[in-house]
């Protein structure tokens, strides 16, 4: 994960700026020097920590996922690093090339429910009218999970049982957890009621393993 800004999830550096005057005012110059001494951290920085992770990861055997991809380029340092999940690609060339290269797209839930994303980059329910999303992704929000899930549903001409997919069968997989996420024989029984309450998604009941714990 790469936030310096001018790239990636960071594009708009007025938007950043504005951002950062939530805090206070912001002085030209001292924006300018945290612009400039970020950037040459980056350069410093992200190349050898990014190898050195990688490398860990590789040993490990833990599935590898990419990072607010902009671009073509981004897409293929993904590739060459062994990534096989393109985690919130901020644009609709990204989520494209992501696909074409054979990753798969994991979208925020938040976006979903916000219409857009935080920073002004491409909204999830557009990956979504693409057909280029593969799971969601919770971010910092997990009860955004459902409402997501029942929004783009609402919203699109995608069946329910495809969008619960995206927050179930679909992300157990790209991890790997081959044991949840699907309704089936010998799986873990992990499962949530849900009631509909004008169009607001509600648990109801949950199961953990089969056993019943809220």
């Amino acid at each position: 994960m790469d936030h310096t800004p001018g790239q990636r999830q960071v594009t708009d550096l007025n938007r950043f700026r504005r951002g950062l005057e939530r805090m206070g005012p912001v002085a030209d110059d001292w924006f300018e020097n945290l612009v400039a001494t970020e950037r040459a951290k980056q350069e410093r920085y992200a190349g050898p920590n990014r190898q050195q992770l990688v490398e860990m990861l590789r040993s490990q055997q833990i599935p590898l996922a990419s990072h607010d991809d902009a671009n073509d380029e981004h897409i293929a340092e993904a590739i060459r690093d062994g990534a096989t999940i393109a985690e919130f690609p901020t644009t609709l060339a990204a989520a494209t090339a992501a696909r074409a290269a054979g990753l798969r797209n994991v979208m925020g839930a938040p976006n979903v429910v916000l219409g857009g994303s935080q920073s002004g980059n491409r909204a999830a329910a557009e990956a979504a009218r693409h057909e280029l999303v593969d799971a969601l992704s919770s971010d910092y929000a997990p009860v955004s999970l459902l409402h997501a899930a029942f929004r783009i549903a609402r919203e699109s001409e995608l069946p329910i049982e495809e969008t619960v997919r995206w927050i179930s069968a679909n992300p157990a997989s790209l991890a790997r957890l081959e044991d949840r996420g699907r309704i089936e024989p010998g799986l873990r029984a992990d499962l949530v009621e849900v009631a509909l309450i004008d169009d607001v998604p509600c648990v109801v009941r949950v199961w953990r393993q089969g056993v019943r714990v809220a």
